[in-house]
């Protein structure tokens, strides 16, 4: 029998005869006469008082009941932030404080614990592994999490992530960072900036240190990180401003938005420039820049980040007029296809560009 349910059963066993015991002398006492002189009465009393109960163990309540979410999460990350532990206990607890952060109340309250410093001072880890798992726990914490997301940004930790990020800056101290950890990183970033009200400042802070990494992403030597720039890139652009619902299925050419003050940022830092590069100057694929099929995945990401640039007023003449030319050259409509553009996505979008040329004519 396991040593816990031992001790629980040891223990259920004296707290039952101290029970009896108890109702055995109190059952004495109730047939005493009333006559008895006052010795004997206090002598009844003392016999009929209850033997004191031995406490439980709470290790064996643990062991029973199971500990609280809470309490596993501080001894997750005890384990965690550890450099003594073995990598694999390490990461194992990582994983496991991963899946309780999942629940958003749980990820809320890592501030009330106290746990973002520690949490974040693993993006510096000496390992690889952890700070990969470091990026994956604060990405999957903030992510549709207001809250949990203003705590994070409360710890300023975004220069940690352009850091890991940036393929010119791909170590941290004698850290190898692997393209794997990149790309967890860039998740972060995501989750990071979704949303989230000062995501123009804070990718404008330190001398526009973040719209340089999305710049430098898109021409990553890694394509797994250009894409998911691009991605990214095109998410802050739909969310920086509300477009009509209807505006993909308009007949007529849809009127050019005013540039709001993230596609203007896009814009000056040349980030918008960077996503033609993308298409008029792809980047080879494969190992050894063998690979002469294109990156389908990446066009496409690339060229609706530019539609819905186009459609917010992103696009000066020049990259209006560089647009223009590559769209002309897609002649079939398999190359629309092969971006993932349905042939009424395509009309509109070209039919977007020609109202935009048309106004600044």
């Amino acid at each position: 029998m396991p040593d816990a349910l031992q001790q629980l059963l040891q223990w259920s066993t004296q707290q039952t005869a101290a029970a009896q015991s108890a109702a055995s002398s109190t059952s004495t006492a109730v047939t005493v006469k009333p006559e008895a002189s006052p010795e004997t009465s206090a002598s009844t009393s003392t016999a009929a008082a209850p033997a004191p109960q031995q406490k439980l163990d709470t290790a064996i309540l643990d062991h029973i009941m199971g500990k609280s979410e809470a309490v596993m999460m501080r001894d997750k990350l005890a384990i965690m932030v550890d450099p003594e532990q073995d990598l694999n206990e390490r990461i194992m607890a990582m994983d496991d404080f991963e899946m309780l952060i999942e629940s958003i109340d749980n990820a809320a309250d890592m501030q009330n614990m106290n746990m973002w410093p520690k949490v974040l001072g693993l993006l510096t880890d000496k390992q690889d592994p952890i700070i990969k798992l470091a990026c994956w726990i604060c990405g999957t914490a903030i992510q549709n999490n207001p809250k949990a997301q203003e705590a994070f940004h409360r710890h300023k930790p975004m220069a940690k992530l352009y850091s890991l990020i940036s393929s010119i800056h791909p170590t941290i101290s004698s850290t190898q960072i692997s393209n794997s950890t990149r790309a967890k990183a860039v998740y972060c970033l995501s989750a990071a900036l979704k949303h989230w009200p000062g995501a123009v400042a804070d990718l404008t802070d330190d001398s526009n240190r973040g719209w340089s990494t999305l710049r430098e992403g898109l021409s990553d030597p890694d394509p797994v990180i250009r894409r998911k720039i691009a991605f990214l890139i095109n998410t802050l652009l739909i969310q920086s401003t509300d477009m009509p619902e209807d505006s993909t299925q308009s007949s007529t050419p849809a009127a050019v938005g005013q540039p709001n003050e993230m596609v203007e940022k896009m814009s000056e830092t040349r980030v918008v420039d960077a996503l033609l590069k993308s298409l008029t100057k792809p980047l080879p694929m494969g190992a050894d820049g063998d690979i002469s099929e294109p990156d389908w995945d990446l066009r496409e990401k690339c060229t609706r980040a530019l539609v819905s640039a186009l459609e917010r007023g992103g696009l000066d003449a020049e990259q209006r007029q560089s647009l223009a030319s590559l769209w002309d050259s897609w002649k079939m409509d398999d190359e629309w296809e092969n971006v993932g553009f349905t042939p009424s996505e395509a009309e509109q979008a070209k039919k977007l560009l020609r109202g935009d040329r048309a106004m600044s004519s």
